[in-house]
């Protein structure tokens, strides 16, 4: 059952978020809710938000009810200088929850960037996915997968690899040196055409186990959401864990997968159209050992949200698959298509 804390505790932080913004406005004082895991404000089925309101717009602070972080010191460095109100995106806040855009003043159209999280395994078709989604809605597009694919690269080339070619873990899964590789990322590392090849694949699955590669990658991530490149007024990205762990808080979850064998299968014929060698059994057992780390990881395992929409590519076209995302969107952000 739910456990939910005590009133005294909810409005004890709710007194440290008495904020005052810009204008030589009076504090609108903090409204605190208590609300049932639904929607954005929740990462699994068990785990109760706080929904703390604040500001002039109405925005809202979203938070774990196990975590009620003391957002004095946080609320400070995030809201001096008016951002609250005029930041209407949907906003990390460090190791305690995410802010949600309140209402415009004046406008009742919905605010801030919007975030479509699209994640499931290798080859189910969530790139492709993802990729359209972001050109036909005009958004920004990640695929977050790379920034692994882009580590482990970086990785191989400095000879940072066993015998059997693939990077190794230690008893503790740190990958000594990818964290340091992961930090230092480059557009051009981005854009490598070595980043698909299947061994870069297999050690950017050992290296995505990491918890210190993922730390090191989760601000960037975090940030395109927050603030997408070029002006976009927000952002698509597809990965592993981008509904449960990256941007628990994205209005739009999708979750993609599809049959291992028809997944292998795919993998496959991408590979021996670029010209490169591949066997169909070699790829399917890579395969299932990448689903097997991918799921079985202490750390973001690959998984669904339990809010997400699953969509089974194994019997529909790339075409049919997109319609039904596409579909998913429309209906939760149907501001988007006006």
């Amino acid at each position: 059952p739910c456990r939910w804390p005590t009133l005294p505790r909810v409005l004890a932080v709710a007194a440290r978020i008495q904020l005052s913004l810009g204008c030589g406005m009076p504090p609108r004082p903090a409204a605190v809710v208590a609300i049932a895991p639904s929607g954005i404000t929740q990462a699994s089925a068990t785990s109760p938000y706080v929904r703390l309101r604040a500001g002039r717009d109405g925005g809202e602070f979203v938070f774990p009810a196990t975590v009620l972080t003391d957002l004095s010191s946080t609320a400070r460095g995030m809201l001096s200088g008016n951002t609250f109100a005029e930041s209407r995106g949907i906003m990390h806040v460090p190791n305690a929850g995410f802010r949600g855009g309140g209402e415009a003043e004046g406008n009742d159209e919905p605010q801030g960037a919007v975030v479509i999280a699209v994640d499931g395994p290798a080859a189910s078709g969530k790139g492709t996915i993802g990729k359209r989604l972001a050109l036909e809605l005009q958004l920004a597009h990640l695929d977050t997968g790379s920034l692994y694919r882009a580590t482990a690269l970086r990785m191989i080339r400095a000879g940072m690899v066993g015998a059997n070619g693939l990077v190794e873990c230690g008893t503790d899964g740190i990958v000594a040196g990818a964290a340091s590789h992961a930090s230092n990322i480059t557009a051009e590392d981005m854009a490598d055409e070595k980043l698909r090849d299947e061994v870069v694949g297999q050690c950017a699955s050992i290296v995505s186990a990491d918890v210190t590669v993922r730390q090191a990658l989760l601000d960037f991530q975090r940030n395109f959401c927050i603030s997408p490149p070029s002006g976009a007024k927000g952002a698509v990205l597809d990965g592993r864990d981008i509904g449960t762990v990256i941007f628990p808080g994205a209005p739009v979850k999708l979750f993609i997968t599809a049959d291992p064998a028809i997944r292998a299968y795919r993998r496959h014929m991408e590979l021996t159209k670029t010209g490169k060698e591949s066997s169909l059994d070699l790829v399917m057992s890579s395969m299932q050992q990448r689903d097997q780390r991918d799921s079985s990881r202490a750390g973001a395992p690959l998984r669904a949200a339990a809010d997400a929409v699953t969509i089974d590519t194994s019997q529909v076209d790339a075409d049919d698959a997109y319609a039904l995302a596409l579909k998913q969107v429309r209906l939760k952000l149907p501001h988007l298509f006006d």
